[in-house]
């Protein structure tokens, strides 16, 4: 049922998803970042704007990832993000990367990794060209969006599990501490 394309179109839109809502979650960390970049409109609305595409892209990717409209918004999108790293490249301006939200994957700067990510998206958009993955059914879309949910609830239990890992070592750092001090 699902061959390549349709792997490489889940995966896209999963991360689609995720950085959309990511950037509208932390909005105010994400204004920071476009109003380094953005001078043309108010980086909240810039915000918005991205955030809202890539949940288009998303869902497009979920429902039509054969259709060139959908490769076109996300070759738009991927454009977009290396534009802002060449220019930040150029221009050496040490702005704190947006992408996928604030937070995650650590604190990096624009430049190089919107570069990395642009050939990323290239070959995603390729192999959607070359398996052509046609959402035959509902069924199709339905799996194709569990899928995508799945992926980001693993993504977020892997997080999940870093941080309580981190908390645990500070508990009993903290009751060693008290057991010193008393």
């Amino acid at each position: 049922m699902f061959g390549a394309g349709h792997v490489a179109a889940i995966i896209m839109a999963s991360l689609f998803l995720w950085s959309g809502l990511e950037k509208l979650r932390t909005l105010e960390r994400s204004k920071d970042a476009f109003s380094a970049i953005d001078k043309w409109m108010p980086p909240q609305y810039a915000v918005v704007l991205i955030s809202c595409a890539e949940l288009v892209a998303a869902g497009c990717l979920v429902a039509a990832p054969d259709q060139v409209w959908t490769l076109a918004l996300v070759s738009l999108l991927a454009v977009t993000f290396a534009a802002a790293g060449v220019w930040a490249l150029a221009t050496k301006r040490n702005i704190e990367c947006a992408c996928f939200g604030s937070q995650y994957f650590g604190r990096s700067k624009l430049g190089k990794p919107q570069l990395v990510w642009f050939g990323i998206w290239m070959v995603g958009i390729a192999i959607i060209s070359i398996h052509s993955p046609v959402v035959a059914n509902q069924i199709s879309v339905a799996a194709g969006g569990l899928l995508m949910i799945f992926g980001m609830l693993m993504i977020r239990l892997v997080k999940t599990c870093l941080a309580a890992r981190t908390s645990r070592g500070d508990r009993l750092s903290a009751e060693r501490m008290y057991t010193w001090l008393h």
